[in-house]
């Protein structure tokens, strides 16, 4: 059974909550808006923001600032190596909508084990971390934490490490080496909280890390926070990506993650405490996680968690005990490149919106799992589509990064 890349799952897919969801839907029917041709083909998932008029997507060794209205590049630059996960977008420093020195700053990695920090807005150059990373790939996208970032790196077949980069680009502390893990590390609270493996002699029992960040400059402090074993566990799986969402309106917090094919967990992420458990009816690798949950802008009663497998995609309801709604079988995406990126869902308050057969966009009502919309792509696909309020955007293998909307 084929391992699926967890790397890219923390990724935006829509917005900068990370839960690839967007609280209002674009109409339908969609029809293509712009399409684009790129340097090279397109793996990895681009990124926005509804507060910033543009994407930012890699192909090759140049990372792309795109128009998200016209499909024109605003600007690109050209880094050390390809590109090797999904771009990161962050809010600079302390700065709101509106405020004169409000900014995003993209945060980029290659695979030479470079880590760029771009100007969003401008695409200037602010810093490049690149010390002393020698021959570790990075496996992971970048998470932003406060003042600091962190990136997961491979040391070794089966061992990784964090780096932790200050908000000016020096490295500030490398998190001792833990057993190999492609899960980028989700922030919460100030820590660190990553998925492991359990493979080769490095194996143990574990499933979840935390590290708490509150100390990190201090050499001397043990950041370990908890470390979770999980009974479902089992040697040769891998533990997917980590997800967190609000459940129940209560102002808790729980984070999902799949120990092993066709189970979800979750847990308490301040103390790694158990919650809560699903079974799936398809036994294969989970390889993404949507959440539709309520907002101010969305009349939504019914809390929804989506679950993408690579030939199903399955939704259960999460007010009270979870409890399975209904679940679509489609043709089945294939994965591509070391890390085995493969497309995972989005939702609205409407729909689920994913990729079938690395080949076309499907469209599933989010209450009954329907198809109401399909749209070939204009070739073999690998990334997962990213959604706005009013548009689709999806990248392509053929270099292509193309806009779906209703006009």
């Amino acid at each position: 059974m084929t391992d699926y890349n967890t790397g890219t799952w923390y990724c935006d897919r829509a917005d900068l909550t990370r839960r690839a969801f967007v609280p209002e839907s674009f109409k339908l029917p969609l029809y293509e808006r712009w399409r684009v041709s790129l340097n090279e083909k397109i793996l990895s998932s681009c990124v926005g923001s509804e507060l910033v008029p543009h994407l930012f997507v890699g192909s090759g060794k140049i990372i792309y600032c795109i128009d998200a209205e016209n499909g024109s590049v605003v600007w690109s630059s050209e880094l050390d190596a390809r590109i090797s996960s999904v771009p990161s977008l962050h809010v600079a420093g302390d700065g709101k909508p509106g405020d004169d020195d409000f900014s995003y700053v993209l945060f980029v990695t290659t695979e030479s084990g470079s880590l760029y920090n771009f100007n969003s807005f401008t695409g200037d150059e602010i810093w490049v971390n690149n010390s002393s990373t020698g021959s570790y790939p990075i496996v992971s996208s970048p998470t932003a934490a406060g003042n600091y970032i962190g990136i997961v790196y491979q040391a070794h077949p089966d061992i990784s490490f964090i780096r932790v980069v200050s908000s000016d680009g020096q490295t500030l502390r490398e998190i001792p080496r833990f057993p190999l893990t492609n899960n980028t590390p989700f922030y919460y609270f100030s820590r660190f909280i990553t998925g492991i493996e359990r493979l080769g002699s490095a194996s143990s029992d574990d499933v979840l890390h935390s590290y708490h960040v509150g100390e990190i400059e201090n050499q001397f402090a043990n950041l370990v926070d908890w470390k979770l074993q999980d009974n479902d566990s089992k040697q040769g799986s891998k533990t997917s990506g980590v997800h967190i969402h609000k459940l129940n309106g209560t102002g808790a917090l729980d984070l999902v993650y799949s120990p092993r094919e066709g189970v979800i967990h979750a847990i308490n992420p301040l103390d790694g405490i158990f919650l809560w458990e699903l079974q799936i009816p398809n036994d294969e690798p989970v390889i993404g996680f949507a959440y539709r949950f309520s907002t101010a802008e969305a009349n939504i009663f019914e809390k929804t968690l989506i679950v993408g497998q690579a030939n199903e995609i399955s939704a259960y309801d999460l007010d009270g005990s979870p409890t399975f709604k209904w679940s679509y079988q489609h043709e089945r995406n294939h994965p591509i490149g070391e890390n085995n990126r493969i497309p995972q869902p989005a939702v609205t308050d409407k729909y689920v919106i994913f990729i079938t057969g690395n080949s076309a966009l499907k469209i599933l009502d989010i209450e009954t799992g329907v198809e109401i919309w399909e749209l070939p792509l204009p070739a073999e696909t690998f990334a997962s589509p990213m959604i706005t309020t009013d548009s689709i955007y999806v990248g392509c293998s053929n270099g292509e990064l193309v806009a779906y909307s209703n006009s």
